[in-house]
């Protein structure tokens, strides 16, 4: 089904639904308690929409579902992971955002509410070889008073090519499998 504008809420109502209603993505069998975010794209350039979720839990974690098109031109979800980057609702946000070659997406987080160092923190995923992986990583902190300097890290794992504060600097090129990513900051990344 292409995407439109009037067919984007029928697959926006879709994939919500089959997150309440599939059972093989948690172990415990638990739902999510809000959607944060939808976002569609064409992560395995199949020429199919696929789509990725995100959503908090009772836990006040935030969990992250992708699914991929089947032959069938339906939705089968293809990945889940629970806690997969720091939320606070009350002094940030945490969306969704499809890149431009629309076979990668961004995952955001933040804090830049009621607090004087503020941050935000962009994820890039991509989908290589039948494995969605950590392609990319962004983070930035900002004091709003001015006492602290402001600190920008940006890596992109697939060059092992990085900046701090806009020094260049390298590391080995790795496909991280997004299964194996954690909610921690790189170590190039740290003050």
């Amino acid at each position: 089904m292409p995407l439109t504008k009037n067919n984007y809420s029928k697959i926006t109502f879709i994939i919500i639904m089959m997150i309440f209603t599939s059972t093989n993505l948690h172990a415990d069998n638990t739902r999510p308690s809000s959607i944060l975010s939808v976002i569609t794209g064409d992560w395995n350039q199949d020429k199919k929409i696929d789509a990725a979720v995100l959503t908090i839990n009772k836990q006040q974690l935030v969990e992250l579902y992708i699914f991929l098109n089947n032959d069938k031109n339906r939705l089968r979800p293809v990945f889940y992971k629970e806690d997969i980057v720091w939320v606070n609702l009350g002094s940030g946000g945490t969306y969704l955002e499809t890149a431009s070659n629309n076979s990668s997406f961004f995952l955001y987080s933040d804090r830049k509410f009621a607090t004087r160092d503020t941050w935000s923190q962009k994820l890039t995923i991509s989908y290589r070889n039948q494995n969605f992986i950590m392609s990319g990583y962004f983070y930035n902190t900002h004091d709003t008073l001015g006492k602290n300097p402001d600190f920008n890290c940006d890596i992109n794992f697939l060059t092992g090519k990085g900046f701090v504060n806009k020094k260049a600097f390298k590391i080995a090129a790795q496909k991280i499998k997004l299964t194996n990513w954690s909610k921690y900051i790189p170590n190039q990344c740290t003050t």
